[in-house]
């Protein structure tokens, strides 16, 4: 039996738009994903701005993983590189 776990967090973020652009780029490059956090996060994050929405994740499979991060590390950088997640975090 493996200990590696069946997916595993490579975003999140309150922030609405980031959010959405992390899920569309893995949409894109055909990474399925699985997004945890409540509906009703996201609705109070459009209706009174992303600082009240609350922090919501996106899962892949474990063998997405590395893919997952390098088409997001592509399009945001590195956390490294950026120096800090500024309220998202790969």
């Amino acid at each position: 039996m493996s200990d590696k776990p069946a997916s595993e967090i490579v975003f999140q973020s309150a922030d609405q738009t980031e959010f959405s652009l992390a899920k569309n780029l893995l949409e894109t490059a055909g990474i399925p994903y699985v997004i945890s956090g409540s509906s009703s996060a996201a609705y109070v994050s459009v209706i009174l701005g992303s600082q009240f929405g609350g922090m919501r994740t996106i899962e892949v499979p474990a063998e997405f993983v590395d893919r997952a991060i390098g088409v997001l590390e592509e399009a945001w950088g590195s956390e490294e590189e950026a120096g800090g997640s500024g309220g998202s975090s790969l």
